[in-house]
């Protein structure tokens, strides 16, 4: 049983090559290989078991390595691909950016209030803290006002004029 666990052992998605092999001396010292082959059954678990196609690649080149040569081309192949993580451009922060943009780009709508297109809040609208000059209401233009009386504050303005 305990081979079976060592033989379909493979390094996970995102795990630490470190953890992998330390993970596959522990299965190996409970399968109890003879002395002689522990060491390639380890190699081999690590060739077969490693999620980098690119390191793979490189153990499958060179002939005649033994455990320690597999280990150190692991450690540096796993260093170099951090160094490549860690230097590529940040791309959650244009995600973010991008998706801003779009949520205020469907934000975007004409207004009741001032009859212009602006994100749907107060302070973006230019008829917040004015007064209609057809009704006298705040907060709207009298190109937009839902009033029925067309005259209703001229006629005022006028008799207060006389």
């Amino acid at each position: 049983m305990e081979r079976f666990f060592f033989n379909g052992r493979a390094q996970n998605e995102g795990e630490d090559f470190e953890n992998f092999l330390s993970d596959i001396r522990i299965r190996a010292q409970t399968c109890k290989f003879c002395d002689m082959c522990e060491d390639s059954m380890i190699r081999d678990r690590i060739v077969l078991g490693v999620n980098s196609e690119e390191t793979r690649e490189e153990l499958l080149k060179i002939r005649n390595l033994d455990l320690t040569k597999y280990i150190d081309i692991c450690r540096a192949e796993q260093s170099a691909h951090s160094h490549r993580k860690a230097l590529e451009p940040d791309t959650v922060h244009r995600v973010r950016t991008h998706h801003r943009e779009r949520r205020d780009r469907e934000q975007m709508r004409k207004c009741k209030y001032c009859g212009t297109a602006h994100i749907f809040e107060k302070k973006s609208c230019p008829a917040y803290g004015k007064t209609c000059d057809k009704c006298g209401k705040p907060n709207h233009f009298m190109s937009q006002c839902m009033s029925r009386s067309e005259n209703g504050i001229r006629k005022q303005r006028a008799t207060n004029y006389r």
